[in-house]
C-alpha cells in the first residue's frame, strides 16, 4: 500500500507540474510567471521525482523477481494443493475423510495420519491465504505498472514541455544577447560620437583660438597699417601743401604771363578781325559779283538752251517697216548749240534686244524703243562755255499717250551688271519734233548710252524717320499709309520706301467671273492693288494703318440682278417674320447692306514665287457703318508687301483665296492684241503685224490703205485671214515662223519683242520654197505661225497664199528633185551629178547594164531636153530600184567596165579607197 501511495503521489506531483507549465504556455511572450521564475526548483523537484520513479522502479523490479521465484514454488506446491483440496476443512470433517478413505485413495490414508492431516489442512489455508496474497500482489504490481507507464509518459511530455521552455529560454536568451551586444554597440557608437564631438569641440575651440589670434594680429597690423597711412597722408598733406605753394606761385606766373599774352593777343586779334572783316566784306563783294554772273551766265545759259534747236537722228537698223508707214523712224533727238556737231556724227540704232523680261516689272512698259547713241570720235556730247563743259540734251520719243496715275521715266543702261538705272527727265514741248509723240529730256553724260522710255504707275518715295509718314496715293487720294512718329526703334534711321497703287478694272473681274463661274462666284467687288517696299524688314513700335477703298457697286447686271432678288427675299422674309411692312426700296441697289457679304483683306509680303496669298482680316459688313472706307492695321514693316480687299459673299471659296487673287494680279499684266496678216494685192508683199488693241483698227484702215487685203479663195472662205486675239505680256518674246510652202527673202523665223505702244510688224517678201509643189492648188500656201517663250504650244496660226506666176510649174529640174540620198560609199549625188556630166552621150548604154528598163529611158527622154539631165535621171532611176544592202560602188564599176569606160571606173575605184582609208 506504501508502494501505491508513492506511485499516487508521484503522479499527482507530476499532473501539477504539466498544469504549471500549460498555465506558462498562455502566458505572452516576454513575461514570466511566479512558477517561470523557479524554473530551476521545478527542474529539481522533477529530478526528485524521477528519482523517486527510479526507485520504485527498482522496487518493483525487487518484487517483480521474488514473485517469479514465488510464483515457481507455487507451481510445485499445486500439486499438493491440489491433492489437499479434497481434504475436509475441519477437524470433524477429518474423521469422515478418514472412514470414507477420501479423495486420497489408499495411499494416501497410508501415509498421512490425523495430525498430519490437520497440519496439512492449516498449511493448505496458508497457501490459500498465500495465493490470495499473491493474486492480490500481482494485482497491484500490474496497477504499478500501468501507473508506472503513465507516469512515464506524463514525465515524457513534461521532458518535451521542459525542451520547449529550454529552447524558448535560450531564443529569448540569444536575443537577450543580441539586445545587449546591440546596447553594447549603441553604446558605443555612442561613445564614439561623443568621443568625435569632443574632438570637434577642442578642434572648434582650437580654430577660434587661432582665428582669434589671427585676428587679432590683422587687427595689429591693420592698427599698424593706418598708422603708416596716417604717417603717410600728413606727409603727403605736407608735400601737397608745398606743391600747391609751388603751384600757386607759377600759376601766379602763369596768370601774369598769360595775362600779358592775351592782352597781346586780343591785340593781335582785334587787328586781325579788322583785316578779316575787311577781307570778308571784299569777299562777299567778290562773291556777290561772282554769283551774279553767275546767275547771268546761268539765265543766259538757260537761254541759249532754250535756243538750241532739236536735231532729229533717224533709227538706223530698225525693224519697223518704213515703206509701210511711209515715213523714217525718229530714234532720238539731240539739242545741242548751233553747228556743234554733224548730224552724219550721231548714229542711232535700235538695242531692243537688251529689253528682256526680266529687265522691269511687268506693271511698266516700254514707251518707245531703247536706241543705242553713238558719236563718230567722241567720249561725251558737250559744248565749251564759260570755261566749263555743257552736257547736251538728249530726247526721246514717247509712243504711249497721256494716262492719269502714270509717269514717264528713262532708263539707262548699264552694261556691268546688266540692270537699267532711272535718270532724271523732264517732258518738253519744242518745234522741230514730230508732234505725234511726246519727247522727253535727259542730259548726255558719255557716250556710247543705251537708253528707253518707260511709262508706270506714279510711285510716291519717302524716307521713314523717327517722325513716322503720311502717305497719299496721287492715283487715287482714298489709298494711302499712315505711320505715327517714334515708330522705329533705331534712333536717326532712316529707311526708303516706296507706295504705289495699281488699279483693278470692274471689267477684269467681270470677265474672269464668266470665264470661271466657278473660282468667281462669290466674288463681288474688289479695291485697287496696294503696293509697299521697304529698303528692310522693320518691326514697328506702334501700329500704322493702310488706307483702302472698296467699291459697293456691281458692273454685271445679270449678277447685281440676281443678287438684288436674293436682296428682295431677304427683306420679305424679315418682314413676314416681324409683322411690319418692308421699307421702301430705293431705286439705286445698296448690295453692300446683304448680311451675307463679308470683306476679306488678302496679303502676301514677298515676290518670290513660292509665297502664297493669306487672309490679313475679315470683317463682316454689319460691323461697320461704312465699309467702303477700310483701315487695315500693320504691325512691321516688309520688304514687299501688296494688300488687295475682296468682297465677296457666301459662294466664295476661300481655299482658293491665293489662287483668285494669283490670277487678278496675273491679268493685271497681260495685254490682248491682234494676230493681223495681210498680204499685198500686186505684189508678193506681206505684212505680219501683233499690235495692241488700241492700235488695230488704226493699222488695219493703213494696211488697205496701203493695198495690203486678205488674200483668199472665194470657194474656200476657211482660209481666210481672219484677226485673231492673244494674250501676251508686256516684253515677252513672241517667235514668227513661216511654214508650208512659203518662205521669205529675210528667213524664216524672226523674234518680235511685244510692246504695247509699237507696231510689233514685220515686212516680207514672199515666196514659195518649191514652185513644183502644190500643182493641185491654184496659189502656193503656207502659214504663218506664233509661239511664246511662256508657253510650249503655238498660240496663234494664219494661213499665207501666194498667186502662181506663169514659170512657176512645169517639169522639174532634176537638180531641184526633192530625192535625197545618203550615202555610206563613194556613189553619192555629187558624184552621179559628175557622172551624168561625163556620160551624157553614151547614158542609154550604161542604162542597159544598170537594168533601167527601156519604157523608164523613154520616159526621162520625153520629159528632160538635155541629156546631162537624162543621165542624171537614169542614176537617180537606178538608186531607187537598187536593193539597200547592194553595193552600189562595185555593180556601177562592173556596168562601166561592161561599158567600156575604164577610166571613169578605175576613178570610182580610186575613190572607195580613199573613203575606206578615211574612216
Amino acid at each position: 500500500m506504501d508502494l501505491t501511495d508513492s506511485f499516487n503521489g508521484i503522479e499527482n506531483e507530476l499532473r501539477g507540474f504539466t498544469k504549471q507549465l500549460k498555465s506558462r504556455r498562455t502566458e505572452p511572450p516576454g513575461q514570466e510567471s511566479a512558477e517561470g521564475r523557479n524554473v530551476k526548483e521545478i527542474n529539481t523537484k522533477l529530478n526528485e521525482a524521477n528519482g523517486s520513479l527510479e526507485d520504485c522502479n527498482a522496487v518493483l523490479q525487487s518484487q517483480i523477481e521474488a514473485s517469479s521465484r514465488a510464483m515457481g514454488a507455487l507451481q510445485e506446491l499445486l500439486v499438493e494443493v491440489k491433492l489437499l483440496s479434497e481434504l475436509p476443512q475441519e477437524s470433524d470433517d477429518i474423521d469422515n475423510f478418514m472412514r470414507e478413505g477420501g479423495g486420497g485413495g489408499p495411499t494416501v490414508k497410508k501415509r498421512i495420519s490425523k495430525d498430519d492431516l490437520k497440519d496439512l489442512l492449516d498449511l493448505s489455508r496458508t497457501l490459500k491465504d498465500t495465493v490470495n496474497l499473491f493474486e492480490s500482489v500481482e494485482t497491484l504490481i500490474r496497477e504499478t505498472l500501468q501507473n508506472s507507464q503513465r507516469g512515464a509518459e506524463l514525465a515524457a511530455d513534461v521532458q518535451d514541455e521542459l525542451d520547449r521552455l529550454n529552447r524558448e529560454r535560450g531564443e529569448a536568451e540569444r536575443k537577450r544577447k543580441e539586445e545587449e551586444e546591440e546596447g553594447q554597440k549603441r553604446e558605443e557608437e555612442e561613445r564614439q560620437r561623443r568621443k568625435e564631438e569632443e574632438r570637434q569641440r577642442r578642434e572648434e575651440e582650437e580654430r577660434q583660438r587661432r582665428e582669434e589670434e589671427e585676428r587679432q594680429r590683422r587687427k595689429e597690423e591693420e592698427r599698424q597699417r593706418r598708422e603708416e597711412e596716417e604717417r603717410q597722408r600728413r606727409e603727403e598733406e605736407e608735400r601737397q601743401r608745398r606743391e600747391e605753394e609751388e603751384r600757386q606761385r607759377r600759376e601766379e606766373e602763369e596768370r601774369q604771363r598769360r595775362e600779358e599774352k592775351e592782352r597781346l593777343e586780343k591785340q593781335r586779334i582785334s587787328e586781325l578781325r579788322q583785316r578779316q572783316a575787311e577781307e570778308e566784306k571784299k569777299r562777299k563783294s567778290e562773291e556777290k559779283q561772282q554769283l551774279q554772273r553767275e546767275r547771268e551766265e546761268a539765265r543766259l545759259l538757260r537761254e541759249e538752251e532754250r535756243s538750241w534747236r532739236p536735231v532729229v537722228i533717224k533709227l538706223q537698223d530698225s525693224n519697223e517697216p518704213e515703206a509701210l508707214f511711209g515715213r523714217d523712224s525718229p530714234g532720238c533727238a539731240i539739242r545741242a548749240p548751233e553747228g556743234a556737231f554733224i548730224r552724219d556724227e550721231i548714229r542711232c540704232t535700235d538695242a531692243s534686244s537688251l529689253l528682256r523680261p526680266c529687265s522691269f516689272p511687268a506693271s511698266e512698259e516700254v514707251a518707245g524703243r531703247a536706241v543705242r547713241i553713238e558719236a563718230i570720235g567722241r567720249s561725251e556730247l558737250g559744248s565749251s562755255y564759260g570755261g566749263r563743259t555743257v552736257q547736251w540734251f538728249l530726247v526721246l520719243p514717247q509712243s504711249a499717250g497721256k494716262s492719269p496715275g502714270k509717269e514717264t521715266v528713262l532708263y539707262v543702261y548699264n552694261k556691268n551688271d546688266t540692270s537699267w538705272t532711272e535718270v532724271p527727265s523732264d517732258e518738253i514741248q519744242q518745234g522741230g519734233l514730230p508732234s505725234q509723240y511726246r519727247w522727253f529730256e535727259t542730259r548726255m553724260s558719255e557716250v556710247p548710252i543705251t537708253i528707253v522710255p518707260v511709262v508706270r504707275w506714279k510711285v510716291s518715295r519717302f524716307n521713314l524717320t523717327q517722325q513716322g509718314a503720311e502717305i497719299v496715293s496721287p492715283l487715287d487720294s482714298r489709298f494711302g499709309l499712315t505711320i505715327p512718329g517714334d515708330s522705329i526703334s533705331q534712333n536717326n534711321a532712316s529707311f526708303a520706301q516706296s507706295f504705289q497703287v495699281r488699279p483693278i478694272s470692274q471689267e477684269l473681274i467681270d470677265k474672269l467671273r464668266t470665264d470661271h463661274p466657278d473660282s468667281y462666284s462669290g466674288l463681288l467687288t474688289t479695291s485697287f492693288l496696294l503696293v509697299h517696299t521697304s529698303s528692310e524688314a522693320q518691326p514697328l513700335k506702334r501700329p500704322s494703318e493702310y488706307k483702302l477703298h472698296l467699291p459697293r457697286s456691281v458692273s454685271n447686271k445679270n449678277y447685281s440682278s440676281n443678287h438684288a432678288e436674293n436682296f428682295s427675299a431677304y427683306n420679305e422674309g424679315i418682314s413676314r417674320r416681324s409683322s411690319i411692312a418692308p421699307r421702301k426700296q430705293s431705286k439705286r441697289l445698296d448690295t453692300a447692306r446683304a448680311p451675307s457679304e463679308t470683306i476679306i483683306i488678302a496679303s502676301i509680303d514677298s515676290t518670290e514665287p513660292t509665297a502664297q496669298w493669306n487672309a490679313l482680316q475679315t470683317i463682316r459688313d454689319y460691323e461697320k457703318t461704312n465699309t467702303e472706307k477700310l483701315n487695315v492695321r500693320i504691325s512691321h514693316l516688309s520688304n514687299s508687301r501688296r494688300l488687295l480687299a475682296l468682297r465677296i459673299n457666301k459662294d466664295f471659296d476661300v481655299d482658293k483665296l491665293d489662287e483668285i487673287c494669283r490670277e487678278i494680279e496675273s491679268n493685271m499684266e497681260i495685254r490682248t492684241v491682234s494676230l493681223i496678216v495681210r498680204q499685198s494685192t500686186d505684189s508678193r508683199m506681206a505684212v505680219v503685224a501683233l499690235p495692241s488693241n488700241d492700235k488695230k483698227q488704226y493699222l488695219l484702215e493703213l494696211l488697205t490703205s496701203k493695198g495690203f487685203k486678205v488674200v483668199s479663195e472665194p470657194r474656200s472662205p476657211e482660209l481666210q485671214n481672219e484677226v485673231k486675239e492673244l494674250k501676251v505680256m508686256e516684253r515677252q518674246n513672241l517667235s514668227v515662223e513661216l511654214t508650208g510652202n512659203i518662205t521669205s527673202d529675210e528667213g524664216q523665223e524672226f523674234t518680235l519683242l511685244f510692246n504695247s505702244n509699237e507696231w510689233n510688224c514685220l515686212l516680207l517678201n514672199l515666196s514659195p520654197k518649191d514652185p513644183y509643189l502644190q500643182k493641185s492648188f491654184p496659189t502656193h500656201r503656207g502659214f504663218v505661225q506664233v509661239f511664246s517663250e511662256l508657253q510650249p504650244n503655238r498660240i496663234a496660226k494664219q494661213q499665207v497664199q501666194l498667186a502662181k506666176h506663169d514659170s512657176d510649174g512645169g517639169k522639174k529640174p532634176p537638180w531641184r528633185s526633192p530625192f535625197v540620198y545618203k550615202s555610206k560609199d563613194a556613189v553619192t549625188m555629187e558624184y552621179l551629178r559628175e557622172l551624168a556630166m561625163d556620160i551624157q552621150d553614151n547614158w542609154s548604154i550604161l542604162a542597159d547594164q544598170l537594168g533601167v528598163s527601156k519604157e523608164r529611158c523613154s520616159a526621162i527622154r520625153n520629159a528632160y531636153p538635155e541629156q546631162s539631165d537624162q543621165a542624171l535621171e537614169m542614176l537617180i532611176s537606178w538608186l531607187k530600184q537598187t536593193i539597200v544592202l547592194e553595193s552600189k560602188t562595185a555593180s556601177l564599176i562592173k556596168a562601166l567596165k561592161a561599158c567600156r569606160f575604164v577610166q571613169l571606173a578605175n576613178e570610182l575605184r580610186q575613190r572607195e579607197l580613199l573613203l575606206q582609208q578615211e574612216s
